[in-house]
């Protein structure tokens, strides 16, 4: 009987680790499961009824996180851009660019042709006077709706006075021609584009 006693035993041992085993695989499937994919769920951002569309889902939150990385990294170009401005090291184009923006932003709603001093030049892109003369040279030029105003004396009903060399920007042609302030700061290839 000792056999049929251990056999006894054995075999309520082995059920016991069955129930014990039951209980922990309950648990799992009745409540980690489920916490798993609502977990998966909310990292998708995307609401999948069963196991089978995870795949699907996370190669779409693949594709989404690439796209995301892309535009950062078109951001961080900008961003870059935007510093090498501020510190001055620039091209021509770029400070062409920043006298352009300036007029734009110096004009108003209802006046869209504004006057643009060596001086102002001067200040928006951070260069010597004698610079800002070549520049507002170099922009009548080159960009459609700018032109070159002369340095002349004005017969005013108070006596006279000196209007000194400047651009006179349309702010509306320029943009119209040139697509805005953007055409002369995009780059590509990491070359900005000349006008």
């Amino acid at each position: 009987m000792t056999d049929a006693t251990s056999g006894n035993e054995t075999t309520d041992d082995l059920a016991a680790v069955v129930d014990e085993l039951q209980a922990e695989l309950q648990t799992v499937t009745g409540r980690d499961l489920p916490l798993l994919k609502a977990a998966i769920r909310g990292l998708l951002s995307q609401d999948i009824d069963s196991i089978h569309g995870l795949p699907d889902a996370g190669r779409a939150v693949g594709n989404q996180l690439s796209d995301f990385e892309a535009r950062l990294t078109e951001i961080e170009q900008q961003l870059a851009t935007m510093q090498s401005v501020g510190d001055g090291s620039s091209s021509k184009e770029e400070k062409i660019a920043r006298v352009l923006a300036y007029a734009e932003n110096k004009a108003s709603t209802s006046q869209s042709k504004v006057s643009v001093s060596a001086n102002e030049v001067k200040g928006c892109a951070g260069v010597s006077r004698r610079y800002a003369y070549d520049l507002l040279e170099e922009i009548a030029e080159t960009v459609p709706g700018v032109r070159l105003r002369d340095a002349q004396r004005v017969q005013t009903g108070s006596g006279v006075e000196q209007k000194r060399k400047a651009l006179l920007v349309d702010c509306e042609v320029v943009h119209r021609e040139t697509r805005g302030v953007k055409e002369h700061t995009t780059t590509t290839g990491g070359k900005t584009d000349s006008m």
